[in-house]
């Protein structure tokens, strides 16, 4: 099972560190959970468009991509075993947009907005689901032809995230009788209503 490693974040404070720590721990209990690569081996993708490291495209195959999360491989890197996470936090012009990256180059840019925002929440899920989300970019997945096609592989497995870190959640919560959480449901919110990944 990978490991996920956070390079150090760029343009924080020390809470948002913290958070951020939060958010890498949230996503490598996520990664390691045998139902997640179960759900992404059996999940349906609408497109599943991959670059391979000679700069080809072609459609990957579920198992290809639990192969490609399992062994942390980043696009033109070898395999590590590690997801490596480079960030960098930045006030975008747009309000709308989440953050993104531009493969190859590794750095995945999150507007501080969104952050903030989950931070005061403290839902460190939407930002594991977030990352993990462009991560799969760093990795090769690519949208099919426009950010819309929510049922295209990075989008289904960025549920998945969600999914399945809510019910971690849920049975951290039921042990404490604590009430139900919501945790992830900022980042599908936002997504859900039209901002960009």
């Amino acid at each position: 099972m990978p490991s996920v490693h956070l390079l150090p974040l760029l343009h924080a404070d020390a809470e948002e560190q913290a958070f951020a720590r939060r958010a890498v721990t949230t996503l490598q209990d996520v990664l390691n959970d045998p139902i997640f690569l179960q759900q992404v081996r059996q999940a349906t993708f609408s497109s599943s468009r991959f670059q391979t490291d000679d700069g080809s495209y072609r459609e990957a195959t579920n198992e290809e991509i639990a192969q490609l999360i399992e062994q942390g491989k980043e696009y033109l890197k070898p395999a590590d075993g590690v997801v490596n996470l480079q960030v960098r936090l930045k006030r975008l012009w747009s309000r709308k947009v989440v953050g993104g990256v531009t493969p190859p180059n590794p750095e995945i840019t999150t507007n501080t907005r969104f952050f903030d925002q989950w931070l005061a929440q403290g839902d460190a899920l939407s930002v594991a689901a977030h990352w993990f989300h462009e991560w799969l970019h760093v990795a090769g997945l690519r949208h099919a032809s426009s950010n819309s096609d929510y049922s295209d592989a990075t989008y289904q497995i960025r549920n998945l995230v969600v999914t399945v870190g809510q019910g971690q959640a849920q049975a951290a919560l039921a042990a404490t009788a604590a009430p139900a959480s919501v945790a992830g449901q900022g980042y599908l919110n936002a997504v859900q209503q039209g901002y960009l990944h």
